[in-house]
Parts: C-alpha cells; sequence; structure tokens
C-alpha cells in the first residue's frame, strides 16, 4: 500500500474507536500497547472498550488532528470527546503509532493522559484491570 493509502487507513480505524471499532481494519493478530501497562491482544481491547463507562446517546468520538506516515508507519495526534454514563464531559487527547502490512494494521503504540483517564474513570484504570496489572 502507498503511504497515502495507510494514512486512509488508519485515519477510517481511528474514527471507528470506541463504540462501532471496525475490526476488519486490523490484523488478526493485532497488537496493541497502551503506555504504562502493556500489550494487549484484540480480544483484551475489546474488553475495556466494552467496560467503558460512555454514554451510548453520546459516546466518545475520536477525532484525528495531525497524520503523518513513512513507509509502514503512521503517526497520529487525536482528541476524544464524548459523555461518561455519570453525565460528565469525558475529554482526552491521544498519540498513536500504526504499523501497516498488507492493508492491515498490525501493531498500535497508544500514548494518553494517564492521569486525566485515572481521575475520571471508575477505578481508575479499565486497562491496568483487564490486564490484570
Amino acid at each position: 500500500m502507498s503511504i497515502e493509502e495507510n494514512k486512509r487507513l488508519v485515519s477510517q480505524f481511528v474514527s471507528s474507536l470506541m463504540a462501532n471499532m471496525d475490526e476488519s481494519l486490523l490484523s488478526e493478530n493485532v497488537e496493541w500497547w497502551l503506555m504504562g501497562i502493556g500489550t494487549f491482544s484484540l480480544a483484551q481491547i475489546k474488553e475495556v472498550i466494552g467496560r467503558f463507562p460512555y454514554d451510548p446517546e453520546n459516546p466518545i468520538v475520536v477525532h484525528v488532528d495531525h497524520i503523518t506516515a513513512e513507509g509502514d508507519q503512521v503517526a497520529v495526534s487525536a482528541r476524544g470527546s464524548g459523555r461518561l454514563l455519570d453525565g460528565r464531559d469525558y475529554a482526552n487527547t491521544y498519540s498513536y503509532l500504526f504499523f501497516v502490512r498488507d492493508g492491515k494494521i498490525t501493531k498500535i503504540l497508544e500514548y494518553y493522559d494517564s492521569f486525566y483517564a485515572r481521575s475520571m474513570l471508575p477505578g481508575g484504570s479499565i486497562a491496568r484491570e483487564v490486564a490484570g496489572a
């Protein structure tokens, strides 16, 4: 795939995050690394997203602010916004590095404001609970 095709693929995936994650854009053995926690399988990421307490009437939507690519790597700066079940607005920032091979995302490195996430989410960190950390 070309760099522009990789950027479109990743942009489409980021836009699908949370409520309607498009798994068809991921390799079946995708690795998803979360800053400060570790590497997750697709099943574990789906569990994290499934337990995220967002309001289905106003789900968290992730918007791409900046995207750049070189070879099979695509870097994204993004922001998420939506509402939690308890009525509070949730707005976090994210930086991702995606690796693409044969038209599928094979690896994701995710950096986010973990302090903000821990302060907003019940239990502090859903991802830590899923990872058993």
